[in-house]
């Protein structure tokens, strides 16, 4: 039971080293550009284009979706390594 446990802590720490690594080296720089776009593109839009609105809300949502979900990959990589540690001091 301990082996399973941790075991998936230490998956955890692998996949949020992972997520750390590409939102340092793309996934950042990525969503800014795309948040930049999406607002160019709504000063741009005519205030009476609704379908405009919508698909820049809907591309902004999903922008956001993707950082929020990375974002906590890397915090779930930190908590499981406190817990690592954790377990470490009790043996």
């Amino acid at each position: 039971m301990i082996e399973e446990h941790l075991e998936i802590i230490e998956r955890d720490i692998e996949y949020g080293k992972k997520a750390s690594t590409a939102y340092d080296l793309y996934i950042r720089d990525f969503i800014a550009d795309a948040r930049n776009r999406i607002f160019e593109a709504f000063e741009e839009l005519s205030i009476t284009d609704a379908e405009g609105l919508l698909q820049l809300k809907l591309m902004q949502s999903s922008i956001k979706a993707l950082e929020d979900s990375v974002l906590r990959d890397i915090e779930s990589k930190k908590l499981a390594e406190k817990q690592l540690q954790t377990e470490a001091s009790k043996h």
